[in-house]
């Protein structure tokens, strides 16, 4: 052993080393001098294994450095040089060595960015030797210390490849020592290790992702540091999504091992504990779940409110048949000095990022079941008690939206008005909802699908069933039943801000009363304010037997501010059986809607219409079948709010109609208008390709009525249609003679072209009189012309004046029974003038207006394109 003073001498001379890299010359000649030094180096066997051949290592008598390179592989190798260290240059002089210098000597780095390639890091572990040992018999044995350490992450089995891994200090905790990478300099005398540029995240991207569904290991170079509150691991998949893992989280968390109070590397082993609620996976949810689950499986299920509070979005929630009721409280808010207090009232299902849930498992499910809401059905049961059941307010979100399959949404219950509300959104968009709407589910600014949910049984002072603000919301095969209200809106309220997709829904048994307030909107109400829209598509949907006390028993179109700001397309849907005052089916105000073959039947209005259309709103009916329909006045459609008319459809106050290619039949009202009461002031009308047969009224218009409220003209124009069969009854000879088109009140302007009104009677006291004008024709004030039509047996030509054709129009021999909504005509221009004295097809296209098309105007009820000049609604024979 050398004496203690030497030591300390030669131990400055090694810390002298690090101030130079100069090499020693080589020997003459080149290749090692015969008495080369050869270095025998030994690594630890942990942090690096064994040498490779061919690894290099520099090594420093004092100010002199030397390139020495492996010969030999394995943990103890052999390494040489160009022989030009030797025994002699060393004497007495301490040695040191360095592996992975990356700068000067006694100087390395960490990456900070790190490749994982074929199983190991870019990174490699620097290490260092010292020893103040001679050599023996030209060999010079130097154990290699590691001067950085390894986390060995284990990482869980789960179904993803991992794309980067990130060692970082948790949120809140501090770096207390080191730095997990950067540059460090090692003082080999005193086995010290310091920072000299540091760096306080390591990433490591991996040049193949990392499939862990069997788990994995992976090792990362680190540096030397100390982290107070947590190192924080961070795994990276699909591009975008992250889990952590924070480690060490109560205490200090150290990459290196200081026995005796020195530093040394070691390989710390870090357990990645999936914090299951940190990244989108799926849910499995029963009835009977324990509150510690975590629903990681259906064997290990949780509740639906630990699935819904921690669910990420993109997670999915699959949820066992069983019935949920809310225990957790939603977070309400209250006016100031308002006391929300505790009740069961307040407690409901909070849907709060986009994840999908899918009801309809098997009530005790194992692994591979199957949905089928139709057998095993999901409740979310509100016990008539929570304002709310169910409300989704996950935030809009580019490329993401809530899914809600297979579940019943049901005794939800508001009937008394309260000032509580929920708040969903950023600051500079949130809207609320009151405590006193959506009984059963509220979707508020939110983007959500709807699948096979089922809507029902829900009681409130408004919008029992659904209600929907600034939503962007679609329903598939969803039904909306038997939900009631004390005010407006029974069962389905989308208000403002809305984009509404409604495919193969049921709307059914929804009611909107009250015992002396009006109410309305039973069934589907859809309302707007000041400067908001709302956009409908509603297809193969059907609303039956919804009622109000009031207005529209079926569907109500309404903008409050009065500037059209709803936009509603109806296709292929069945509204029947609804009831109400007024407006059974459908009312409007100051909306654009569009019908394509709906059908309206047996809807019965105790007061007016079966449909209104009132302040300038605008609705077009094409291929719609109106059928059935009972009111007092306007039987079908109604443009009026006068008591005991319009049995189908009223139009009122501006409200335009244009109907193209329907049916009306057998609809009846005991006041004005059978089909139509039109009505209103300055109201344009377009009534194109339809069949007028089997509809009743008491008064003016056994089919169609008109009447003015005020001065400015109303136009009506009735082209290609026919009217035949309709009948006015009443005890009052006056009002008897009514005609199928009844013209009460000027200023109506009527034209009337290329249409047949014939067979049309009225019965007074149950004695039928064949007055065939009357009959057929009533005009009291306003006009009416007709060019090119049959009016009974009269024909009226191209200039609107009567003229003569042989044969004679007969109706009973020319024009067949009502079959599939039309009426053919019945033999050859020879023998029926209706077939050659129709108006001809160019003219008729020329009367297309901003309502009705000439394509329109060139076919037929039945869509067969016209020709010649036939007159009515079919051409066909």
């Amino acid at each position: 052993m050398k004496k203690t003073f030497k030591s300390l001498f030669l131990s400055m001379l090694a810390i002298a080393a690090f101030a130079s890299c100069e090499k020693e010359p080589e020997g003459e000649g080149g290749g090692q001098k015969a008495d080369g030094l050869t270095i025998l180096a030994v690594t630890d066997g942990t942090l690096v294994p064994a040498w490779t051949a061919g690894d290099e290592i520099k090594v420093a008598v004092g100010s002199k450095s030397y390139d020495f390179t492996a010969t030999t592989a394995g943990k103890s190798a052999k390494f040489t040089d160009d022989g030009s260290l030797t025994a002699e240059l060393i004497g007495d002089n301490a040695v040191s060595a360095y592996y992975n210098c990356s700068s000067a000597r006694g100087a390395f780095r960490i990456s900070g960015e790190q490749t994982y390639r074929d199983g190991k890091s870019s990174a490699a572990i620097p290490m260092y030797a010292y020893t103040m040992n001679a050599p023996a018999n030209n060999t010079l044995a130097m154990t290699f210390k590691p001067l950085a350490s390894v986390l060995r992450v284990t990482l869980p089995v789960h179904p993803i490849s991992v794309e980067t891994i990130t060692v970082r200090a948790a949120e809140e905790a501090t770096v207390a020592e080191g730095a997990i990478a950067g540059t460090y300099v090692v003082n080999v005398a005193e086995g010290t290790v310091s920072v000299n540029a540091d760096a306080e995240s390591v990433e490591m991207t991996f040049a193949t992702p990392l499939d862990i569904t069997q788990g994995g290991t992976v090792d990362i170079p680190v540096g030397w540091f100390a982290v107070n509150g947590g190192l924080e691991i961070v795994l990276g998949y699909e591009s975008t999504k992250e889990m952590k893992f924070v480690a060490g989280a109560e205490g200090t968390f150290k990459s290196y091992s200081d026995a005796d109070g020195f530093k040394a590397g070691a390989v710390v082993p870090v357990e990645f504990e999936m914090d299951v609620n940190s990244f989108p996976r799926e849910y499995y949810v029963t009835a009977t779940a324990p509150a510690t689950g975590k629903g990681q499986s259906w064997s290990a299920p949780a509740t639906l409110d630990y699935a819904l509070t921690n669910a990420m979005a993109g997670s999915t929630i699959h949820v066992a048949a069983g019935t949920y009721n809310p225990t957790k409280a939603l977070p309400y808010t209250a006016a100031e000095g308002v006391e929300i207090g505790t009740g069961e009232e307040l407690n409901g299902f909070e849907v709060k990022s986009n994840v999908t849930i899918i009801g309809g498992y098997p009530a005790s499910p194992s692994t591979g079941a199957v949905a089928d809401a139709s057998v095993n059905k999901t409740i979310l049961d509100g016990n008539n008690k929570s304002n709310h059941v169910l409300v989704v307010g996950a935030a809009k979100v580019p490329g993401e939206k809530v899914v809600i399959k297979g579940i019943t949404v049901t005794k939800g219950y508001n009937t008394e008005e309260n000032t509580f509300k929920l708040t969903y959104g950023t600051e500079d968009d949130a809207v609320a909802l009151t405590g006193n709407k959506a009984a059963g589910l509220g979707l508020i600014n939110t983007e959500v699908e709807l699948e096979n949910v089922t809507v029902t049984a829900n009681k409130g002072n408004q919008a029992a069933g659904i209600f929907g603000y600034h939503a962007k919301v679609t329903m598939k095969n969803c039904t909306v039943s038997k939900n009631s209200t004390t005010s407006n809106g029974g069962g389905a309220w989308f208000d403002n801000g809305c984009e509404l997709i409604v495919d193969g829904c049921t709307i059914s048994e929804n009611s909107a009363t009250h015992e002396t307030e009006n109410v309305n909107a039973g069934g589907f109400y859809l309302h707007v304010g000041e400067g908001e829209t709302l956009t409908a598509q509603v297809k193969n949907t059907t609303i039956y037997k919804n009622s109000a006390k009031t207005y529209a028993g079926g569907i109500f179109l309404y903008d409050q501010s009065g500037n059209n700001g709803i936009t509603a397309s109806f296709e292929s849907c069945n509204i029947t059986e609804n009831t109400c005052n007024m407006s059974a089916a459908l009312q409007t105000y100051f909306a654009k809607a569009t019908f394509v073959d709906c059908i309206f039947d047996k809807n019965v209005a105790s007061g007016n219409g079966t449909i209104n259309i009132a302040d300038d709103g605008h609705v077009h009916f094409d291929r719609c079948h109106f059928t059935n329909n009972q009111s007092a006045n306007g039987g079908a459609i109604q443009s009026a709010r006068i008591i005991k008319s319009g049995g189908a459809l009223v139009a009122e106050k501006g409200g335009s109609i244009t109907a193209t290619n329907c049916e009306f039949t057998n609809n009846t009202a005991t006041g004005r208008g059978g089909a139509l009461y039109l009505r209103g002031t300055g109201a344009t009308y377009n009534i194109a390709n339809c069949t007028f047969s089997g509809n009743k009224s008491g008064h003016y218009g056994s089919a169609i009525a008109g009447h003015n409220d005020g001065t400015t003209a109303i136009t009506a124009n009735i082209m290609s249609c026919t009217l035949v069969g309709n009948t006015s009854t009443t005890s009052d000879a006056n009002k008897g003679r009514t005609g199928a088109i009844g013209i009460e009140k000027a200023p109506w302007n009527g034209n009337v072209y290329n249409t047949i009104i014939a067979g049309n009677t009225h019965i007074i006291s149950d004695v039928t009189e064949n007055n065939t004008f009357v009959s057929d024709v009533q005009v009291t004030a306003g006009s009416l012309s007709r060019k090119y039509s049959f009016v009974g047996s009269d024909y009226y030509g191209s200039t609107g004046a009567t003229a003569t054709v042989t044969p004679a129009f007969d109706y009973t021999t020319m024009l067949g029974a009502l079959n599939n909504g039309v009426m053919k005509l019945i033999g050859a221009a020879s023998a029926n003038p209706a077939v050659g004295n129709g108006m001809p097809v160019a003219d008729l296209k020329a009367l297309a207006n901003d309502y009705v098309t000439a394509d329109v105007l060139g076919k037929d009820q039945n869509g067969t394109a016209r020709t010649g000049a036939v007159a009515g609604a079919c051409v066909t024979q």
